[in-house]
């Protein structure tokens, strides 16, 4: 046995070359306890284990408002007074409003100035029109202080003022237009009227006659005296606008020059039919064939007849004959026989224009 070695009790463990003695620390195994001593010796009883020390759970807490639970702090335990609340519950610090008071101020101060700028304005807009209310109503230049008329050349004047001046002294926008042109369109003369308002003070009316369109022979006679030794006969005629109104009777020597005369007897049974089918067919006429246009006439309304001047130079008085028919396919009739009166002859027929005719 070498002086080093530790193989005895009691006695202390020399240095070895080992790495575990190189570190310092003693080679000797760690006792387990409540095992065997390491000398190896035995008592007879087992030995006691060690008491275990108790765990201590840990408090609940009380949970906060929302529903989180405070986390425990680590490395220290929560003591009985803080978990029980016995310490005094201190309420937090108040906190500095967002908005200074002098900032509220300047803020109700914005609102009340606006406030009093709309009701401004709200009353001034009121006021203006109350004001113009007023003045296109009451105020003396909106009154209706005059009444011009214009377009007169048969219809009298005196006949137009007395269905139009029932509006003096009445307000000029309350004028009642309508009802002074319907007293004016029901002259008979009278084919179209405008009402209208000339600020300040003036009512216009125009008014648009009946103009005739052809001369229709009048079965009335009237007696003329003729070198005041005797008593003749003369025949009249009424001149007729496009909607068979008579608009004047004259005698037929006086007949407007380009007027064409209207055949059509009257007192028949079909006599108005008759007239207004033949002014149908005489408003529907173009320019070329109306400037040549001397008569029309018909004894029911699908026997029309036209007698239009000859293009002949050398007889400018002499006509021709046009078999129209009814009053249907004006355009269509027109526009053949202007390609037809190219030809030279006494009568066209158009009253089928699809099959047109001439005869010499």
């Amino acid at each position: 046995m070498t002086p080093n070695s530790s193989s005895g009790p009691g006695r202390r463990p020399g240095r070895s070359s080992s790495p575990r003695a190189a570190t310092g620390r003693s080679a000797a195994p760690r006792r387990k306890p409540g095992g065997p001593s390491s000398s190896g010796k035995s008592t007879g009883k087992p030995a006691a284990k060690a008491p275990r020390p108790t765990e201590r759970k840990p408090e609940r807490q009380p949970e906060r408002k929302g529903g989180r639970k405070p986390t425990a702090k680590v490395g220290r335990p929560v003591s009985a007074s803080h978990s029980t609340g016995l310490l005094p519950q201190y309420a937090p610090a108040r906190t500095r409003p967002v908005v200074s008071q002098t900032s509220a101020q300047r803020f109700a101060a914005k609102v009340r100035a606006r406030r009093r700028r709309r009701v401004l304005i709200t009353t001034s807009i009121v006021l203006v029109l109350l004001a113009g209310g007023w003045g296109a109503i009451f105020s003396p230049w909106a009154t209706v202080e005059q009444v011009e008329i214009a377009g007169l050349d048969r219809v009298k004047e005196t006949d137009v003022r007395a269905a139009a001046e029932t509006e003096l002294g009445h307000s000029l926008l309350l004028a009642r237009t309508a009802e002074v042109g319907g007293r004016v369109e029901q002259l008979r003369l009278v084919k179209n009227v405008q009402v209208s308002r000339a600020w300040p003070g003036t009512l216009r009316v125009e008014v648009t006659e009946r103009e005739p369109v052809a001369a229709l022979p009048s079965s009335r006679v009237a007696g003329n005296s003729t070198s005041g030794t005797g008593r003749g006969e003369m025949l009249m005629v009424q001149l007729v606008d496009d909607e068979g109104v008579v608009v004047e009777t004259r005698p037929a020597r006086s007949t407007p020059k380009g007027l064409p005369r209207i055949d059509v007897a009257l007192g028949q049974k079909q006599s108005v039919e008759n007239l207004r089918a033949t002014l149908a067919v005489r408003n529907g006429l173009p320019k070329n064939l109306d400037d040549r246009l001397t008569a029309i006439g018909t004894s029911s309304p699908d026997g029309i007849w036209l007698k239009l001047a000859a293009p002949l130079k050398n007889a400018p008085k002499r006509t021709v004959l046009v078999q129209w028919g009814d009053s249907e396919n004006g355009a269509q009739k027109a526009e053949v026989l202007t390609a037809l009166l190219r030809q030279k002859a006494r009568t066209y027929d158009v009253r089928a224009p699809e099959m047109p005719s001439i005869a010499s």
